[in-house]
């Protein structure tokens, strides 16, 4: 009997000896933040408090904090940036966008490309709403960057709106690989980090209680807080950033992918109000994947695109714009019979030439863009003669074949007319007309109708007409920089946003051709 128990001892002490210590008396870990197709925020999971049919007793209860009021100067304050569902309560903490205000996202603005007539330093006092209205581009990047520098303690929208001001001015100041390498900082923006979810518990909801009456605080939105604006922008930005403009078509599909599915829960809730916003996004995505596509030079492809769009078009002004595209676009590849065919399609017959001449504006509208795109057809054809007396007949009502039918482009749309009056020329200057295409372009000129395009052609004309083209054309780039001042000019005693909206301000050598 000892001798068992003395082995009992030794094989108890053995085995206190080979034993591990308890876990209990180790400090216990928290868990992980891990999220997965289960958990209550994944964003790929259904959220049950989206829609006011699932809204509980409780969560009716909570008080909501008043919607951020936008600033009326703000110059994107026309369409206000997205917000979640309902505004952030405390318990959600908010996001951290301090990596968009490093300084070092920013670059210096080149300004060599710009002539020097229009290398006007604007006043240093000048807020971000005058530059944008006057068109001073590049001075408005300049300070959207500083303002997102050095302004303290900056809301989240307010910076959304700072740096889509920024990207977009660097973009129509002809900065664009600049504004490329610049959007690469916000990364993807449809990404989870940009998302708000719900910040109820993933515990089992009770029960939910329809409430009596619709809840006019609820509104159907994306629930990513980057401005729906912004993340188009970046899309095409980041494309050339990344220098794969196949990866904006795949983004453009996904913004679609987003857009119908807050469609769908607008649908859900009957908020008929943004449906159509919805749609709209849709829509304008559809042309936006056509036009990368043309950009990365697949003109087929963008056919079938545009052909699909066209085919299934929703109503008679939505089928006019995009047969009015897919002519334009059957012209540029060569396709006449192609072109044509569309153009046909489009007319629809004795009835709207006849309410064109009633006084129809929508009929005449649609007839003068059929009448210009068979001028077109001829122009691209290398029929000049044709497409000269087609577009003279378009601006002045006189005899020109198909098109004699009294409409005069110059009293009905005068940005039609402008057009045509380029094309006019451009078609005398492949007949050997080059006195009459100067005059007809220095007409524009002299009604304060410049644009790129048209400046470019009459440079190209000075450098035919003599030696001295350099000095006209620094004399052109001149008249056109005045032209510019004296809007703002206009735009500031009135007290209005600076006259034409639509005028380049931020012209480039290559318009000149200096």
């Amino acid at each position: 009997m000892e001798r068992v128990n003395s082995m009992s001892k030794d094989d108890a002490s053995s085995s206190k000896r080979h034993s591990r210590n308890a876990s209990y008396n180790r400090t216990k870990l928290a868990r992980r933040s891990t999220k997965g197709p289960l958990d209550f925020d994944d964003p790929l999971a259904p959220q049950p408090s989206l829609t006011p049919t699932t809204t509980t007793t409780e969560a009716a209860n909570v008080p909501i904090s008043p919607t951020p009021q936008i600033s009326s100067s703000d110059p994107l304050s026309s369409e206000s940036p997205l917000l979640p569902l309902r505004a952030q309560t405390p318990s959600v903490p908010p996001k951290d966008l301090s990596f968009l205000l490093q300084p070092g996202n920013f670059h210096p603005v080149n300004q060599r490309d710009i002539p020097p007539p229009f290398r006007s330093i604007p006043t240093p006092s000048a807020s971000l709403p005058t530059l944008l209205s006057q068109g001073h581009y590049g001075a408005a990047a300049v300070l959207a960057a500083n303002l997102l520098t050095t302004s303290p303690s900056l809301p989240q929208d307010r910076i959304f709106s700072l740096v889509y001001t920024r990207l977009a001015c660097l973009t129509l100041a002809n900065q664009t690989t600049l504004a490329a390498q610049e959007s690469l900082v916000l990364g993807d923006t449809d990404s989870a980090f940009y998302h708000t979810f719900s910040p109820s518990p993933p515990s089992a909801p009770s029960a939910p209680s329809a409430p009596s009456q619709k809840d006019e605080n609820t509104k159907i939105s994306d629930e990513n807080i980057v401005p729906w604006k912004l993340r188009v922008l970046c899309v095409r930005l980041q494309s050339k950033g990344y220098k794969d403009l196949k990866r904006g078509i795949s983004g453009y599909y996904d913004l679609a992918k987003s857009a119908r599915h807050a469609a769908k829960r607008a649908i859900t809730v009957n908020n008929a109000e943004d449906v159509v916003r919805w749609s709209s996004r849709l829509k304008d995505l559809g042309f936006r994947v056509g036009n990368a596509l043309i950009e990365n030079g697949d003109l087929e492809c963008a056919i079938r695109h545009f052909s699909s769009l066209y085919a299934f078009a929703a109503d008679e002004a939505e089928k006019r714009a995009l047969g009015g595209r897919l002519a334009t676009l059957k012209i540029k590849i060569g396709d006449w019979d192609g072109a044509k065919k569309i153009i046909d399609e489009m007319v629809s017959g004795g009835e709207s030439d006849q309410r064109a001449e009633e006084g129809d504006s929508e009929a005449r509208e649609k007839s003068h863009q059929v009448d210009i795109l068979k001028a077109l057809v001829a122009t691209a054809s290398g029929d000049y003669d044709l497409a000269a007396n087609q577009w003279r007949a378009l601006l002045e009502g006189g005899d020109g074949g198909d098109n004699d039918n009294g409409r005069n482009l110059r009293e009905d749309n005068a940005s039609y007319a402008i057009l045509a009056q380029q094309n006019l020329a451009v078609c005398l200057l492949y007949t050997g007309q080059i006195g009459e295409a100067s005059r007809l372009l220095e007409d524009l000129l002299s009604r304060d109708q410049a644009f790129p395009a048209m400046t470019f052609n009459l440079a190209t004309i000075y450098e035919l007409k003599s030696e001295k083209a350099r000095m006209w054309k620094m004399e052109l780039a001149g008249r056109v920089a005045e032209m510019v001042r004296e809007e703002s000019r206009k735009g500031e005693e009135d007290g209005t946003e600076g006259g034409k909206k639509d005028i380049k301000k931020d012209w480039v050598m290559s318009d000149f051709k200096l």
